[in-house]
């Protein structure tokens, strides 16, 4: 009885994930779409301007597809590079990933701490740089802030 519910269980899960990766695939078109009408500049890139000026209906398919109301978000789940533009494959595999079973804001929160984290390693260059200390220290300094992300940062993306 009990291998039974377990067997049944996992075929769902299954079941599940194929269900999602045609869903993904048959995505696909649409999101290389939806990118082109943002990038209204044409130069392979969108930046916040284009997707909080973009028409409404491409908005709201962003929005939709994603799961998220705010484009400010949106745009920021998908520049995971933090340059301020995203190509298509930045826009591409970020919005397959905000599909994935963890909800988007997970994400965002996840994107912040890794902001939050590079700060860090930018004050503890710049305390190291003021002390005089030489580049062993600083080097040193790096590696506790990068051992702290790999400690510390989960690899959900």
């Amino acid at each position: 009885m009990v291998e039974s519910s377990l067997r049944t269980a996992n075929e769902d899960q299954e079941a599940k994930k194929a269900w999602d990766n045609i869903r993904r695939k048959k995505l696909m078109p649409k999101l290389r779409s939806i990118f082109l009408a943002l990038d209204t500049s044409g130069d392979g890139e969108v930046d916040l301007s284009e997707i909080l000026n973009a028409p409404p209906e491409v908005r709201e398919a962003m929005q939709h597809i994603v799961g998220l109301d705010e484009l400010e978000e949106v745009f920021q789940l998908l520049d995971y590079d933090g340059s301020g533009s995203i190509d298509i494959e930045e826009f591409v595999e970020g919005i397959m990933r905000s599909q994935a079973d963890k909800p988007s804001e997970l994400f965002v929160l996840v994107k912040q701490g890794r902001a939050i984290l590079d700060r860090l390693k930018g004050v503890q260059l710049r305390i190291s740089a003021q002390h005089g200390s030489d580049g062993d220290s600083r080097r040193s300094s790096v590696s506790l802030v990068e051992n702290s992300k790999a400690e510390h940062g989960p690899k959900l993306m």
